[in-house]
């Protein structure tokens, strides 16, 4: 058994994921290895279907951990943090069960008061990404990340764009090992880190072979 630091991406956990077990305590989240010992019980179809859909959203959100804390205001309360990530795994699960499926379309990354920039839009030529925005109505303070993931390689890969008075666009190569297809996500952050925009998905690319 073991104690799980209150600002670690696991704080918060409840539940069984593989061979380990997740709980709430007084002092924390516990962790501890399950029980080797066989049961007569049975899960009922329901706890299942919930065991199923906690373990496909959390395997899903650990990819994402380095993302995440991208789009954490810094010093935010770990409670807040904590509550943002319960929110995920419940809502980016779909489909019935036994056959679920991540919805990108409802995967939310961050959640803040900032403002995307007016008239953003990422569309994808040949490898490249290109990035567009309105630059008179951009804050020179704040910091542009896009996300993106891909669900073949089962990883992500993020650019970080620095706006720059009078700039209205950026673009960068795709990496080969995103060429088949890949999820596309941006969000504003302030470069002193106090705050976050909400995350906007931009819909699923492939690269033209």
């Amino acid at each position: 058994m073991a104690f799980i630091k209150s600002d670690s991406f696991y704080a918060g956990l409840s539940g069984k994921v593989g061979d380990l077990i997740f709980c709430k305590g007084t002092k924390g989240t516990i962790v501890r290895r399950a029980s080797q010992n066989k049961s007569n019980h049975h899960p009922t179809p329901g706890q299942e279907e919930c065991r199923s859909r906690f373990v496909m959203a959390n395997k899903f959100l650990l990819t994402a951990a380095h993302v995440l804390k991208m789009g954490a205001i810094e010093n935010e309360e770990i409670e807040v943090q904590k509550r943002n990530r319960s929110a995920i795994r419940k809502s980016i699960v779909g489909g019935v069960y036994p056959h679920l499926f991540i919805d990108f379309s409802k995967l939310i990354l961050t959640k803040g008061k900032m403002s995307l920039p007016d008239k953003l839009n990422i569309k994808l030529k040949e490898h490249k990404l290109e990035i567009s925005w309105n630059s008179r109505k951009v804050n020179t303070q704040s910091e542009l990340i896009i996300a993106c993931y891909s669900a073949i390689q089962n990883c992500w890969i993020t650019q970080l764009i620095k706006f720059r008075k009078d700039e209205q666009s950026h673009h960068f190569t795709i990496p080969n090992s995103l060429h088949e297809g890949f999820e596309c996500y941006a969000f504003v952050r302030a470069i002193n880190r106090q705050a976050v925009s909400n995350s906007k998905y931009f819909g699923g690319f492939q690269c033209i072979v």
